[in-house]
């Protein structure tokens, strides 16, 4: 995993500072989706942190304990009404 972190740090370059996500807070979402996260999602997570690559590709890590913030990270709610509001763009 290292060193697959290693090359996408070739090719996006050096992360701002950001700090590891504390165990907690994975081990909160991954109750809450009922399924482990791939160690790599998490590693490169606490590497860069939250956001979105080349603004096409979005990625979320758990910030704060709770249940907002588990559904505001993984629920399908938020998508779902933003398809239903525009066919056009989510056939």
């Amino acid at each position: 995993m290292a060193l697959s972190l290693d090359r996408l740090r070739a090719l996006l370059g050096e992360p701002e500072p950001w700090g590891w996500a504390r165990a907690c807070l994975w081990t909160g979402s991954e109750e809450y989706l009922g399924v482990g996260l791939p160690s790599d999602y998490k590693a490169f997570l606490g590497l860069y942190g939250p956001g979105s690559i080349g603004g096409y590709l979005s990625l979320g890590r758990p910030l704060v304990v709770g249940q907002a913030e588990l559904d505001r990270l993984w629920s399908l709610e938020d998508w779902r009404r933003t398809r239903l509001g525009a066919p056009e763009l989510y056939p």
